[in-house]
């Protein structure tokens, strides 16, 4: 376990009501999670909680006792707010160059893994959305956190930009958690989905199970996932997983 969340409320001084209500929750270590829910619903304000950037009213974040309190990376809904430098590579080096760590190996090695070497020199604020987004996990993965936290990594980004960033997360060694509108890429990319309404946690499991279940995403305002309704429309079982749904798709289609 990289981190639980126990019995947590939060609510904002210029509020009556709870953002987040009574959240328990458990963060386990090398896992990819995706909290989903329609705007409002708290994901945002979970998130900074669990990045330690909100402190709760109430509840608990536990770690455990064995270790040291993790290092957490925070990467903002809008990527560009958080830059501070010119280039693409000196943006990746502040974190460590901050730490006294080897700041231009670890930008290099940072820049390869998130395969944006090529950007190295460009502007930061000259980029797409999706090259911005991927500037910003570099910029905060070159810190060395434990734990990364994403607000909303999909933002703006049509279904390719989307893949692009989940297989760049496919590929990170981390835990990670991320907010994200869309039930596809936490269908695909997430290994647990958190479905967030009103604050409170209505459900969380593996994405089959979770993203499957139409009541709870309707109470949510959450869209179901194009491959599950496909596979209802075609009577077929939902695969565990996309890349289980991509054969199953070409083997009907073929």
């Amino acid at each position: 376990m990289k981190a639980k969340l126990e019995d947590v409320n939060f609510t904002y001084e210029e509020s009556d009501t709870k953002s987040i209500k009574d959240v328990d929750l458990s963060i386990r270590e090398g896992k990819k999670y995706a909290i989903i829910g329609r705007n409002g619903s708290g994901k945002t304000t979970l998130l900074k909680i669990l990045a330690d950037l909100l402190e709760p009213d109430s509840g608990r974040i536990m770690f455990p006792e064995s270790e040291k309190r993790p290092e957490i990376g925070f990467s903002p809904e809008d990527p560009e707010l958080g830059f501070f430098e010119r280039t693409v590579k000196e943006e990746v080096e502040f974190y460590p160059k901050n730490l006294g760590l080897d700041h231009e190996k670890i930008a290099e090695e940072t820049l390869e893994k998130v395969g944006i070497s090529h950007l190295k020199n460009r502007s930061p604020y000259l980029l797409s959305s999706g090259q911005q987004r991927l500037v910003s996990i570099a910029s905060v993965l070159s810190g060395l956190p434990d734990i990364l936290v994403l607000d909303e990594p999909t933002h703006s980004l049509h279904r390719k930009g989307e893949r692009m960033v989940g297989k760049v997360l496919n590929k990170l060694e981390r835990t990670i958690t991320f907010s994200t509108h869309s039930s596809d890429f936490a269908f695909e990319f997430a290994d647990e989905v958190i479905v967030l309404h009103e604050g409170r946690i209505l459900r969380v499991g593996k994405p089959r199970e979770v993203l499957s279940k139409i009541e709870t995403l309707k109470k949510a305002g959450i869209r179901t996932p194009g491959i599950v309704n496909w596979t209802r429309k075609n009577s077929l079982e939902i695969p565990s997983s996309f890349e289980e749904a991509v054969k199953l798709k070409r083997e009907v289609e073929d």
